[in-house]
């Protein structure tokens, strides 16, 4: 049988999120499989959302 990990990007236990997927507060992984089952799987926290990116200079010569 064959079967699909799908992930969402979550704002709380029941609410998708409805911005950019790595401003999530968590992600949830399912097991979709052909027929017709589906299986949480993880509740997986986003570490990365409060994650600044350090903004460089560059100059093209």
């Amino acid at each position: 049988m064959r079967c699909l990990k799908v992930a969402f990007g979550m704002e709380d236990d029941e609410t998708l999120t409805d911005a950019h997927y790595g401003d999530s507060e968590f992600f949830v992984i399912y097991k979709v499989c052909e027929d017709g089952s589906v299986k949480l799987i993880e509740k997986r926290p986003n570490k990365a959302k409060d994650f600044e990116e350090k903004k460089t200079m560059t100059t093209a010569i």
